[in-house]
């Protein structure tokens, strides 16, 4: 009795010293949280390009497999081929895709920016022009311009010298934004070569890594881990997979429909819609900005009718579509979506708000398991 209860006071202390150690660090971060969010990006910029390789592999990996598949699955002599080919067929795949929707995409809309600020030009010149003579009160809502008298030479005066202030700190802005441009691309294919290792390797490091975690973690904390792992393994392939499947249905569709309405821009517009649809419930909006904007510099009314197609179009998709290529695999409430895209894009930009939703979703599965568990114990222990 005497030795279960200093193991009971064993026990008790530990947990005293663990809540006291805690609430001691919880008080210093908040007290020192710059410090605290210095820390953290310091550590974010050290390990970017391994959370570029990690997210590279989970994304090449979709594609590799199914892939991998197919390549001579009778021939043992052509088994050595089969990894290295695989990969780099999913490299193709998937930068081809992208970098042909480039090209399809940025002329045109650079064509419709160049279109809208040559507009705006000249309704500025036509203003400068018909200054003193423009009767404000017989335009529609324009009555109360009446009470305000603007001076569009000195607008104008205003406008050049804000410009030339500008010009004169272009230098600086376009260096330190080389210098950016030239760290992302560097820890980009940084992460880029370390993500074909790990798709090459991906068996015997996982092999190696399940080793490593049975031989210095205690053996409930090490079976919890690797499934932990297992959870976000699968939620990211699963979410990628459909998501891209989703957004290509959602663009042909988009294509299809602009056709039939004799819409101008339809190829360009419904790859625009495509890729943006590959962010979850933000990436709609985007698109549908962005195609009315295009369609705008030809006619508003073909801009306000394609923004009715698409409204009824994302309807239809989300009843019908998502739901049977997403199913159930992405098991997360709309309101966590729309927070795992915000704390995603706060953290990690584009890639944060692509990857918050499949991370929450895993996290949001494991709590869900672990509330089932603790509801059995809990009757179990009434019982």
């Amino acid at each position: 009795m005497l030795i279960e209860n200093k193991q009971q006071l064993k026990v008790l202390a530990k947990w005293l010293i663990g809540i006291f150690a805690s609430c001691i660090l919880i008080y210093l971060s908040v007290r020192h949280i710059d410090v605290v969010a210095a820390a953290f990006a310091w550590l974010l910029n050290l390990f970017l390009p391994i959370i570029w390789a990690l997210a590279l592999a989970l994304i090449f990996n979709v594609p590799m497999r199914s892939i991998e598949k197919k390549l001579f699955p009778k021939s043992k002599k052509m088994r050595f081929l089969r990894r290295p080919l695989a990969i780099v067929l999913s490299f193709l795949f998937v930068f081809g895709l992208f970098i042909g929707l480039a090209f399809l995409v940025i002329p045109a809309f650079i064509e419709a920016v160049i279109i809208v600020g040559n507009n705006l030009m000249l309704l500025f010149k036509q203003l400068l022009d018909a200054d003193g003579n423009i009767i404000f009160s017989r335009l529609p809502f324009c009555s109360w311009m009446e009470n305000y008298s603007i001076n569009w030479e000195d607008l104008n005066l205003q406008i050049r010298q804000r410009t030339g202030a500008f010009r004169d700190q272009s230098v600086d802005i376009a260096i330190s934004t080389l210098v950016s441009l030239v760290n992302v691309v560097t820890d980009f294919f940084v992460g880029l070569a370390i993500s074909i290792y790990l798709l090459y390797h991906k068996e015997k490091l996982k092999r190696q890594t399940k080793h490593l975690i049975h031989v210095w973690l205690p053996e409930r904390v090490g079976q919890n881990l690797i499934h932990i792992s297992a959870v976000f393994a699968s939620t990211f392939q699963h979410f990628i997979a459909a998501q891209a499947i989703e957004a290509f249905i959602l663009g042909v569709l988009c294509m299809i429909g602009m056709f039939l309405l004799r819409l101008p821009y339809a190829a360009m517009i419904g790859a625009l819609v495509g890729i943006t649809a590959l962010l979850p419930i933000i990436g709609a909006y985007i698109g549908a900005i962005a195609g009315a904007f295009v369609l705008y510099t030809i006619s508003p009314y073909k801009a306000l009718l394609f923004l009715i197609f698409l409204f009824v179009l994302q309807q239809l998709e989300g009843d019908w579509i998502y739901p049977k290529v997403i199913g159930t695999r992405i098991n997360l409430p709309p309101i966590w979506v729309l927070i795992a895209i915000t704390i995603g894009g706060r953290l990690c930009g584009i890639l944060g708000m692509f990857f918050g939703v499949p991370v929450f979703s895993a996290a949001y599965s494991l709590l869900k398991e672990a509330t089932r568990k603790r509801q059995a114990l809990l009757k179990e222990k009434k019982n």
